[in-house]
Protein backbone atom coordinates (compact mmCIF):
# COMPACT_ATOMS: atom_id res chain seq x y z
CA UNK A 1 0.00 0.00 0.00
CA UNK A 2 1.90 2.74 -1.34
CA UNK A 3 0.96 6.11 0.91
CA UNK A 4 2.16 9.77 0.41
CA UNK A 5 4.55 10.47 3.41
CA UNK A 6 3.73 13.66 3.26
CA UNK A 7 0.01 13.18 4.14
CA UNK A 8 1.12 10.38 7.26
CA UNK A 9 -0.35 10.47 10.15
CA UNK A 10 1.34 11.13 14.05
CA UNK A 11 0.96 7.64 14.88
CA UNK A 12 2.39 6.37 11.15
CA UNK A 13 5.56 8.62 11.41
CA UNK A 14 6.06 7.15 14.68
CA UNK A 15 5.65 3.38 13.21
CA UNK A 16 8.21 5.12 10.40
CA UNK A 17 10.80 5.59 13.04
CA UNK A 18 10.25 2.27 14.88
CA UNK A 19 11.19 0.86 11.27
CA UNK A 20 13.91 2.79 10.91
CA UNK A 21 15.70 2.08 13.85
CA UNK A 22 15.08 -1.20 14.02
CA UNK A 23 17.03 -1.10 10.40
CA UNK A 24 20.04 0.76 11.53
CA UNK A 25 20.13 -1.49 14.42
CA UNK A 26 20.25 -4.57 12.30
CA UNK A 27 22.91 -2.92 10.32
CA UNK A 28 25.31 -1.70 13.71
CA UNK A 29 24.70 -5.56 14.05
CA UNK A 30 25.41 -7.12 11.40
CA UNK A 31 28.39 -4.76 10.72
CA UNK A 32 29.57 -5.37 14.48
CA UNK A 33 29.35 -8.84 14.35
CA UNK A 34 31.87 -9.21 11.20
CA UNK A 35 34.13 -6.65 12.99
CA UNK A 36 34.34 -8.43 15.66
CA UNK A 37 35.67 -11.41 13.83
CA UNK A 38 38.75 -8.94 13.21
CA UNK A 39 38.95 -8.10 16.84
CA UNK A 40 42.89 -8.38 17.15
CA UNK A 41 43.85 -6.52 14.16
CA UNK A 42 41.34 -3.65 14.88
CA UNK A 43 42.61 -3.30 18.41
CA UNK A 44 46.34 -2.99 16.77
CA UNK A 45 44.40 -0.04 14.84
CA UNK A 46 43.27 1.13 18.06
CA UNK A 47 46.92 1.18 19.09
CA UNK A 48 48.66 2.15 16.87
CA UNK A 49 49.08 6.18 18.30
CA UNK A 50 50.80 3.61 21.39
CA UNK A 51 53.35 2.06 19.34
CA UNK A 52 56.20 4.63 19.98
CA UNK A 53 55.91 4.03 23.56
CA UNK A 54 55.08 0.20 23.15
CA UNK A 55 58.52 0.38 21.69
CA UNK A 56 60.19 1.51 24.91
CA UNK A 57 57.81 -0.29 27.33
CA UNK A 58 56.06 -3.67 25.29
CA UNK A 59 54.23 -4.09 28.52
CA UNK A 60 52.72 -0.58 28.80
CA UNK A 61 49.10 -1.94 28.19
CA UNK A 62 47.69 -4.26 31.15
CA UNK A 63 44.37 -5.58 31.85
CA UNK A 64 42.91 -5.62 35.30
CA UNK A 65 40.17 -8.28 35.14
CA UNK A 66 39.75 -11.33 33.49
CA UNK A 67 36.76 -9.91 31.11
CA UNK A 68 38.24 -6.65 30.10
CA UNK A 69 39.69 -7.76 26.79
CA UNK A 70 35.85 -9.38 25.99
CA UNK A 71 34.66 -6.02 26.83
CA UNK A 72 37.43 -4.13 24.68
CA UNK A 73 36.66 -6.04 21.90
CA UNK A 74 33.05 -5.89 22.36
CA UNK A 75 33.09 -2.21 22.14
CA UNK A 76 35.83 -1.41 19.17
CA UNK A 77 32.91 -4.25 17.56
CA UNK A 78 30.38 -1.81 17.92
CA UNK A 79 32.31 1.35 16.79
CA UNK A 80 33.34 -0.36 13.90
CA UNK A 81 30.01 -1.42 13.08
CA UNK A 82 28.89 2.35 13.04
CA UNK A 83 31.79 3.70 11.37
CA UNK A 84 31.04 0.34 8.42
CA UNK A 85 27.36 1.41 8.53
CA UNK A 86 27.68 4.79 8.56
CA UNK A 87 26.28 5.78 5.19
CA UNK A 88 23.31 3.19 5.53
CA UNK A 89 22.58 5.09 8.92
CA UNK A 90 22.70 8.61 7.16
CA UNK A 91 20.46 7.17 4.01
CA UNK A 92 18.17 5.92 7.03
CA UNK A 93 18.06 9.18 8.68
CA UNK A 94 17.90 11.17 5.53
CA UNK A 95 14.85 9.25 4.24
CA UNK A 96 13.04 9.83 7.69
CA UNK A 97 13.66 13.49 7.02
CA UNK A 98 13.01 14.07 3.72
CA UNK A 99 9.09 13.54 4.11
CA UNK A 100 9.00 16.48 6.11
CA UNK A 101 11.26 18.99 4.58
CA UNK A 102 10.04 21.38 1.13
CA UNK A 103 11.99 21.14 -2.24
CA UNK A 104 14.35 24.17 -1.08
CA UNK A 105 15.54 22.59 2.41
CA UNK A 106 16.00 19.24 0.41
CA UNK A 107 18.20 20.86 -1.79
CA UNK A 108 20.13 22.45 1.04
CA UNK A 109 20.11 19.99 3.59
CA UNK A 110 22.23 17.16 1.83
CA UNK A 111 25.23 19.56 1.48
CA UNK A 112 25.43 20.24 4.84
CA UNK A 113 24.84 16.88 5.55
CA UNK A 114 27.88 15.78 3.27
CA UNK A 115 29.72 18.07 4.36
CA UNK A 116 29.22 17.61 8.49
CA UNK A 117 30.06 13.82 7.62
CA UNK A 118 33.33 14.99 5.68
CA UNK A 119 34.74 17.44 8.41
CA UNK A 120 33.74 14.74 11.20
CA UNK A 121 35.74 12.29 9.41
CA UNK A 122 38.94 14.95 9.04
CA UNK A 123 38.98 15.52 12.42
CA UNK A 124 38.93 12.02 13.12
CA UNK A 125 41.51 11.75 11.02
CA UNK A 126 44.03 14.62 12.14
CA UNK A 127 43.39 13.56 15.70
CA UNK A 128 44.32 9.77 14.61
CA UNK A 129 47.56 10.34 12.77
CA UNK A 130 48.61 13.95 14.35
CA UNK A 131 47.26 14.60 18.00
CA UNK A 132 47.18 11.58 19.57
CA UNK A 133 50.95 10.08 18.78
CA UNK A 134 52.41 13.39 20.38
CA UNK A 135 49.87 13.79 23.09
CA UNK A 136 50.77 10.68 23.99
CA UNK A 137 53.81 11.05 24.30
CA UNK A 138 53.97 14.26 25.87
CA UNK A 139 51.23 12.75 28.43
CA UNK A 140 53.36 10.10 29.21
CA UNK A 141 56.79 11.90 29.40
CA UNK A 142 55.08 14.18 32.43
CA UNK A 143 55.60 11.12 35.02
CA UNK A 144 57.82 11.66 37.17
CA UNK A 145 61.12 8.91 36.83
CA UNK A 146 60.43 7.20 40.42
CA UNK A 147 56.55 6.15 38.43
CA UNK A 148 55.92 3.50 36.20
CA UNK A 149 53.13 3.58 33.72
CA UNK A 150 50.55 0.72 33.33
CA UNK A 151 47.46 1.64 30.61
CA UNK A 152 44.72 -0.35 31.59
CA UNK A 153 43.24 -1.61 28.30
CA UNK A 154 39.56 -0.98 28.66
CA UNK A 155 40.56 2.68 29.78
CA UNK A 156 42.94 2.96 27.19
CA UNK A 157 40.64 2.57 24.65
CA UNK A 158 38.09 4.75 25.95
CA UNK A 159 40.50 7.72 25.77
CA UNK A 160 41.35 6.59 22.15
CA UNK A 161 37.31 6.69 21.45
CA UNK A 162 37.31 9.88 23.62
CA UNK A 163 39.36 11.96 21.51
CA UNK A 164 38.58 10.70 18.06
CA UNK A 165 34.98 11.71 19.10
CA UNK A 166 35.75 14.87 20.83
CA UNK A 167 38.09 16.35 17.41
CA UNK A 168 35.57 14.98 15.15
CA UNK A 169 32.73 16.57 16.15
CA UNK A 170 35.05 19.76 16.61
CA UNK A 171 35.93 20.00 13.00
CA UNK A 172 31.79 19.73 12.42
CA UNK A 173 32.46 23.55 13.68
CA UNK A 174 32.32 25.38 10.28
CA UNK A 175 29.17 23.32 8.78
CA UNK A 176 27.35 24.15 11.89
CA UNK A 177 27.93 28.24 11.64
CA UNK A 178 27.17 27.80 8.04
CA UNK A 179 23.22 25.72 9.13
CA UNK A 180 23.08 28.59 11.59
CA UNK A 181 23.50 31.43 9.51
CA UNK A 182 21.76 30.18 6.95
CA UNK A 183 18.41 29.92 9.02
CA UNK A 184 19.21 33.43 10.46
CA UNK A 185 19.83 32.09 14.09
CA UNK A 186 23.85 32.88 14.47
CA UNK A 187 24.39 36.02 11.78
CA UNK A 188 27.98 35.90 11.26
CA UNK A 189 28.26 39.83 12.08
CA UNK A 190 27.84 39.02 15.44
CA UNK A 191 30.13 36.51 15.29
CA UNK A 192 32.67 38.92 13.97
CA UNK A 193 31.86 41.38 16.79
CA UNK A 194 32.81 39.41 19.46
CA UNK A 195 35.51 37.24 17.84
CA UNK A 196 37.61 37.58 20.69
CA UNK A 197 35.12 36.40 23.91
CA UNK A 198 34.34 33.43 20.64
CA UNK A 199 38.22 32.04 20.93
CA UNK A 200 38.22 32.25 24.66
CA UNK A 201 35.44 30.13 24.39
CA UNK A 202 37.12 27.49 22.17
CA UNK A 203 40.20 27.62 24.27
CA UNK A 204 37.74 26.75 27.58
CA UNK A 205 35.80 23.89 25.75
CA UNK A 206 39.24 22.60 24.38
CA UNK A 207 40.64 22.19 27.98
CA UNK A 208 37.37 20.69 28.79
CA UNK A 209 37.02 17.45 26.43
CA UNK A 210 40.81 17.00 26.08
CA UNK A 211 43.16 15.81 28.75
CA UNK A 212 44.73 18.32 31.65
CA UNK A 213 47.96 18.90 29.20
CA UNK A 214 48.51 22.25 27.29
CA UNK A 215 49.75 20.11 24.55
CA UNK A 216 46.59 18.47 24.03
CA UNK A 217 44.26 21.24 24.60
CA UNK A 218 46.39 24.19 22.17
CA UNK A 219 46.11 20.98 19.60
CA UNK A 220 42.55 21.47 19.87
CA UNK A 221 42.21 25.04 20.43
CA UNK A 222 44.39 26.28 17.24
CA UNK A 223 42.29 23.86 14.30
CA UNK A 224 39.30 25.14 16.36
CA UNK A 225 40.04 28.70 15.72
CA UNK A 226 41.42 28.40 12.40
CA UNK A 227 37.60 26.36 11.75
CA UNK A 228 35.89 29.39 13.25
CA UNK A 229 37.55 31.48 10.97
CA UNK A 230 36.68 29.31 7.97
CA UNK A 231 33.46 29.04 9.03
CA UNK A 232 32.61 32.65 9.64
CA UNK A 233 33.92 33.52 6.09
CA UNK A 234 31.85 30.79 4.34
CA UNK A 235 28.95 32.15 6.35
CA UNK A 236 29.47 35.96 5.37
CA UNK A 237 29.52 34.33 1.61
CA UNK A 238 26.08 32.62 2.53
CA UNK A 239 24.66 35.21 3.70
CA UNK A 240 25.43 37.55 0.87
CA UNK A 241 23.76 34.86 -1.59
CA UNK A 242 21.23 34.20 0.10
CA UNK A 243 18.19 36.63 -0.82
CA UNK A 244 17.19 38.55 2.27
CA UNK A 245 13.25 38.20 3.17
CA UNK A 246 11.35 41.69 3.65
CA UNK A 247 11.06 41.25 7.62
CA UNK A 248 15.09 40.72 8.21
CA UNK A 249 15.75 43.53 5.67
CA UNK A 250 13.55 45.88 7.58
CA UNK A 251 14.59 44.65 11.39
CA UNK A 252 18.16 43.63 11.22
CA UNK A 253 19.07 41.57 14.13
CA UNK A 254 20.15 43.06 17.10
CA UNK A 255 24.51 43.30 17.38
CA UNK A 256 24.39 42.12 14.16
CA UNK A 257 25.26 45.66 12.56
CA UNK A 258 27.14 44.73 8.73
CA UNK A 259 29.82 47.62 10.11
CA UNK A 260 30.87 45.03 12.67
CA UNK A 261 33.44 42.73 11.45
Amino acid sequence: MSQDPNQLTFLEHLDELRTRLIRAIACVLITGIAAFVFKEELFEIYKKPLLPLLEKDPDLLVVLSPIEPFLVYIKISVVTGIFIGLPFLLRELWAFLVPALSRDEKRASLPFLLAGTTCFMAGVLFCYFLVLPAALTVLHDLLPPTVNASYSMALFFNFITAMLLAFGLAFDLPVLMVLLAKLGILHPAWLARYRRYVVVGLFILAAMVTPPDPFTQVAMALPLWLLFEIGLVVSRLVIAASPVPEAESETPEAGASPESG
